[in-house]
């Protein structure tokens, strides 16, 4: 599916991931709104696996399940399914809850987001990559441990179809020398790349919400053939 026409026609189309654990002990109130806790996400998280709201996938129905063979989630291309491979190769996660995120957070470039530099060698990475770019300019001062300041960050939301899935959809995270590349996890020691899971963890685990009403329903022109 072509995810930017689809938000295009859907401005209101969300994504919801599956959270494992009980609600009431990783969710809490932050200045009247529920926030979700750091503990229900990993501290690096990159690359982050949901599913689309307004199509075939119900989440009442279809979100406490969890593939348990890597051969179930590989990307599907087209090719024959057959139900059959499903057995045996997925659990059903209890307790677990949704939460949803507005797919075109994951397309708006640029985004800005607050991160406090401790360490200035993380500093100066940023100041390096920017200094190009007159949006970036704070990042000339010099560094100041404990300082919060703005980052941009470049987010994509990607549909990624696997074999057990058609409505899973991946939110992708960028670097700034490969704004078109979804940073790679194995990179988690470059420090451009561990602000960048740092500053995704802190948009996903603040601008989740808990309860939405899906007024919407995906019109099947964008998911079937002509």
């Amino acid at each position: 599916m072509d995810m930017p026409k689809l938000i295009e026609a859907y401005p209101d189309l969300y994504v919801v991931r599956r959270i494992d654990g009980d609600k009431r002990s990783l969710v809490v109130k932050f200045d009247g709104d529920d926030v979700l806790l750091d503990l229900a996400y990993t501290s690096m998280v990159a690359n982050l696996s949901v599913n689309l709201i307004g199509g075939p996938f119900v989440v009442d129905s279809h979100l406490s399940f969890h593939p348990t063979n890597k051969e179930i989630t590989k990307d599907w291309n087209g090719e024959e399914v057959e139900i059959a491979i499903l057995e045996g190769n997925y659990e059903v996660k209890e307790p677990c809850f949704p939460v949803y995120y507005k797919a075109k957070d994951f397309l708006e470039f640029p985004s800005f987001q607050e991160m406090t530099f401790h360490k200035e060698n993380d500093f100066i990475v940023f100041k390096t990559k920017s200094v190009d770019n007159p949006l970036h300019e704070v990042y000339l001062n010099g560094f100041k441990k404990g300082e919060t300041i703005k980052l941009p960050v470049k987010k994509l939301v990607n549909h990624a179809p696997t074999f057990c899935n058609y409505w899973h959809v991946v939110l992708d995270t960028c670097s700034f020398e490969r704004p078109d590349t979804p940073i790679d996890t194995s990179d988690s020691n470059k420090p451009h790349n561990r602000i960048l899971k740092q500053l995704r963890h802190d948009f996903l685990t603040k601008w989740g919400v808990f309860d939405i009403k899906t007024t919407y329903q995906i019109a099947s022109s964008f998911y079937t053939k002509p």
